[in-house]
């Protein structure tokens, strides 16, 4: 039997709680009124590290970047940590082990968010830190909710509340539970044809994994959270993790030089149809739940590049360029939208491509989660940059660099694949627009990154400035003309992190990391944002309505 004082300790912190969740309830439901959400955005794996803490179980992403032989219960057995050949997954062998520290130090993160006047904030829970699997006695994975990781998110959401800051929670960022992962390796129902090993997103089942995870996350969380993301770039999973050379996590593809096991041609697809089939799922969860109550909405995050036609006067290039995002964009929304695959998709792919699950059909909020970073040039061709990989059935080469005068079609960033284009995003929230007509926009990412440089030059971030400023006013001033309603925008990223494959070589923060000592410094493009997100809504006159970023320059 507790003794008097445990129960009146419990009693306090009960009462404590529910005075936290209703000074939360009530700060969403003032963020009724928000005109428009300024936000920037973080991932959990990028920034936390404290791999083991709060009984945290590994991620595929901890099994990519780093040998692990058992952690809280849970080892590596399905992903290697180097490439055929010993090549490393990670520039540099660099891991997110550390990271920005943020599982500690998110109140430094909430104090940068409430100083520069942001309204709003993105951030991802980690899966396998709320939730702990062990193997049942059919072999198959069980589930059992993590107290001590549930309670440290309940804390940073409490966090955020005080300082009434919206929260777009992503349910899943990449990192899938390696508990999962090495479950579904030896699975035969997550086994392809042709292959020896399989892998989470191949199994059917992994839907029914994902919305018994999103069950836990909106029965826990619901009260605190404005917009509910339920996958962060589907895309790129299928794309980087599937395909090509495999150079995300889980790592498979058909080149084995790169890649120890996978198929370009079939399992790209059907991973696809399991995470619209998961993301529909969490959806209806989200739909039944008390979550729904007041102004939450919920959806998926969806990112892709603008497709600008190398010749605009040439229908092979034109078709090029719609084939280019309806296999980036439409893949995804279309089944969401409109209840079907895209028709160029269906003619590429054929007897690869799944039949459609119904349940997938509607799962939206008539909200368009968008991350968009760059725009590319194309251009039809059966056999150029795009002849394996994800796009090989797509018919069309991209490049950032014009193929007949060699001219880049915007400053490129050092990471290869960024160029600075302001018109992109505009250009392709209008082509968005006319697809699906009836949806609003929140950018959910977009943003510039370099490789580093000295704290100084890295600090003084013009350049990263000025393309949210062409970025950001280019795409006000379309809407405005246009009609194209736009609700939110997030940048990326409140501060330098771990950039997945690209290890800590690329800095896309508002804030300068100081991965040493851990020690934050905001950039001059977080003081451009302190005055930005002062403005009730975006301007209709584009660039002229924002302010300048050379005035900014210490002199």
């Amino acid at each position: 039997r507790p003794s008097l004082l445990a129960v009146e300790v419990a009693m306090i912190r009960a009462a404590a709680w529910v005075g936290a969740v209703c000074a939360v309830v009530e700060a969403r439901a003032s963020s009724g009124n928000v005109e428009f959400f300024w936000g920037t955005a973080t991932a959990a794996y990028q920034v936390e590290g404290h791999r083991n803490t709060s009984n945290r179980q590994p991620s595929v992403w901890d099994c990519f970047d780093t040998p692990i032989s058992l952690s809280n219960g849970v080892g590596c057995s399905a992903i290697r940590s180097y490439k055929p050949g010993n090549q490393e997954n990670v520039f540099n062998h660099e891991t997110a082990a550390i990271a920005d520290n943020d599982f500690e130090d998110y109140p430094k993160t909430i104090e940068i968010l409430r100083e520069h006047g942001w309204n709003a904030y993105r951030m991802s829970i980690s899966w396998p830190r709320v939730m702990s699997y062990a193997t049942g006695s059919d072999g198959t994975p069980v589930a059992k909710p993590n107290a001590a990781g549930i309670e440290h998110y309940r804390q940073v959401l409490n966090a955020l509340g005080a300082s009434r800051v919206a929260v777009a929670l992503t349910m899943w960022h990449w990192d899938t539970p390696a508990a999962l992962e090495n479950w579904a390796s030896t699975a035969k129902e997550c086994i392809v044809e042709g292959q020896t090993t399989g892998s989470f997103w191949l199994c059917p089942q992994s839907a029914v994994y994902f919305r018994e995870y999103a069950e836990v996350l909106l029965r826990e969380f619901g009260p605190w959270v404005q917009f509910w993301i339920t996958l962060n770039e589907p895309l790129t999973l299928v794309q980087n993790g599937y395909s090509g050379s495999g150079p995300h996590a889980p790592g498979r593809c058909s080149n084995r030089e790169q890649c120890w096991h996978g198929d370009d041609a079939i399992e790209p697809f059907v991973v696809a149809h399991n995470l619209l089939r998961s993301h529909a799922m969490a959806f209806s969860v989200w739909k039944s739940s008390s979550a729904r109550l007041g102004t939450s909405s919920c959806g998926v995050t969806l990112n892709g590049d603008f497709a600008l036609p190398v010749d605009p006067t040439s229908q092979g290039d034109v078709d090029a360029a719609e084939r280019s995002m309806e296999y980036q964009m439409a893949i995804f929304a279309d089944p969401i939208f409109k209840g079907q695959w895209p028709k160029s998709v269906m003619a590429g792919v054929s007897r690869n491509l799944p039949v459609l699950d119904p349940i997938i059909f509607g799962s939206h909020m008539g909200i368009y989660f968008q991350n968009h970073y760059t725009t590319q040039y194309t251009w039809w061709d059966k056999s150029g940059t795009h002849a394996n990989g994800y796009f090989s059935t797509a018919n069309f080469s991209s490049s950032g660099y014009n193929p007949i005068t060699k001219v880049p079609i915007g400053l490129p960033s050092s990471n290869g694949w960024l160029f600075n284009y302001p018109p992109g995003l505009s250009q392709l929230q209008s082509w968005l627009h006319h697809r699906y007509p009836n949806v609003a926009f929140v950018v959910t990412e977009n943003g510039w990154g370099n490789a580093s440089m000295s704290q100084e030059e890295d600090v003084n971030d013009v350049i990263r400035c000025n393309y949210y400023r062409n970025y950001i006013g280019n795409m006000s001033k379309n809407a405005a003309v246009n009609g194209i309603p736009i609700k939110g925008y997030f940048a990326w990223s409140i501060m330098d992190n771990y950039e997945w494959a690209d290890g800590f070589s690329t800095r896309f923060g508002l804030t300068y990391m100081d991965y040493k000592t851990l020690t934050r410094t905001p950039k001059l493009s977080m003081r451009w944002f302190q005055l930005v997100t002062k403005l009730p809504h975006l301007p209709s006159n584009g660039n002229a309505g924002l302010p300048s970023c050379e005035s900014l320059i210490p002199q």
